[in-house]
């Protein structure tokens, strides 16, 4: 999978059941659709709670493309946080900046985010 921040090819890690498409080049993790909820719990946890951020014309677009489809993706938010994330319109995935997927297992406080949370920490904090 070609990294949508840098270009650069991404490394795909297995965390658990969950499979991260990481780049080491930028710190961007791709998560494939249903894979947040996996990691947080589904009945704690859907994707849909997602917030599009309104734009001048509506939904806001990013610049970035989803690196399955290669559309430019939605940008959303956490409803109780103010950390913008980037999702594939046709649904494929979530795209998270260096250090954001651990913000968002962090701001969320729910049971069972705790190892997720861990687990992130000691793969990416060093990175800091």
């Amino acid at each position: 999978m070609i990294c949508a921040n840098c270009g650069e090819s991404m490394l795909a890690l297995e965390l658990e059941e969950l499979e991260i498409d990481y780049c080491d080049n930028c710190g961007g993790i791709w998560l494939d659709s249903g894979e947040l909820e996996l990691a947080l719990g589904e009945d704690r946890f859907r994707e849909d709670q997602l917030i599009p951020v309104a734009g001048e014309a509506g939904t806001a677009q990013g610049t970035r493309k989803c690196p399955i489809c290669s559309r430019r993706m939605q940008i959303v938010k956490l409803p109780e946080g103010a950390i913008e994330l980037d999702r594939c319109e046709r649904g494929h995935g979530l795209w998270f900046d260096k250090g954001e997927l651990l913000q968002v297992a962090r701001s969320i406080s729910i049971e069972g985010a705790e190892k997720v949370t861990t687990l992130l920490t000691g793969m990416f904090e060093q990175e800091r």
